[in-house]
């Protein structure tokens, strides 16, 4: 088996009302997506950033910053940005079939138009999943998916086929320590490599293949400036073992269908 690959996925989940009024968390909203197009221009190094499968961020970002939709377009063209499916990541329970089509309907348009949408059916933090969202994934043509709450303790390996009522199926990254798994990693060569180790090792039981994919951030967290040189200097003391790289769950997505897709469990319904 080849070395493993450890692809660091950067990105933030943000609520836009929670322990906090809407205006509150948009105030935390407007520092971090500066901060964010500020790592991202001042550092080619750090290649992407997530912006949480939902669009609506950068609605109520503009809202703020208008004159800031040239640098988001430009980052997102070149994809280093990465913006929708969704317009918001919906609770699929309490709402009706209709309103989730038109949700990404609505989310794929904006992030259209903002340059280009990440499609892939991003849904981190859901209290379960309908059925039928393979299938309404697959008629807008996305080929993956990627969950973290609400799949089921049957689910054991890192990727599986998810299948929806009709026969739609869906290869589907289950994100199994969660969507923040590398949260504030420490950028001090020692302790960031026995960070990356431990992360490893506790991903490694659901993870048959050689793609471990380290979601770099949690809840309203924003990027982390001086990272890539941190991970470059931690590859070194790694040695000849893992490779680590600034990805994509996209880029996760591709890795994994080529290592696991022909064996991949496959899992029916809700």
């Amino acid at each position: 088996m080849s070395s493993p690959s450890l692809v660091l996925v950067p990105h933030t989940h943000w609520d836009r009302e929670w322990y906090r009024t809407h205006e509150e968390f948009r105030v935390r909203l407007v520092a971090l997506v500066d901060s964010v197009l500020d790592v991202l221009e001042s550092d080619p190094g750090f290649r992407h950033f997530m912006l949480d499968g939902q669009t609506i961020v950068v609605d109520d970002y503009l809202a703020v910053r208008p004159g800031a939709r040239p640098r988001i377009e430009k980052l997102v063209r070149e994809g280093r940005l990465l913006v929708g499916p969704w317009h918001v990541l919906p609770d699929e329970w309490l709402v009706s079939g209709e309103a989730l089509i038109r949700n990404l309907r609505l989310g794929l348009s904006k992030a259209e138009g903002l340059g280009g949408a990440m499609r892939l059916g991003y849904a981190p933090d859901q209290f379960g999943h309908v059925g039928q969202l393979p299938q309404i994934f697959r008629r807008f043509g996305f080929d993956g998916a990627a969950l973290w709450r609400g799949v089921g303790a049957d689910v054991a390996e890192s990727a599986f086929w998810w299948e929806a009522p009709d026969g739609s199926r869906l290869l589907t990254l289950y994100l199994a320590t969660g969507y923040g798994n590398a949260t504030h990693l420490p950028l001090q060569r020692e302790a960031l490599v026995a960070r990356l180790t431990r992360a490893v090792a506790e991903l490694r039981r659901f993870v048959p293949g050689t793609t471990f994919c380290l979601m770099n951030a949690s809840d309203h967290v924003p990027p982390q400036p001086g990272l890539p040189a941190a991970l470059q200097a931690a590859a070194a003391g790694l040695g000849e073992g893992p490779r680590v790289e600034i990805g994509t769950l996209p880029r996760v997505l591709d890795r994994v269908r080529a290592e696991q897709a022909a064996n991949a469990p496959v899992h029916r319904g809700e």
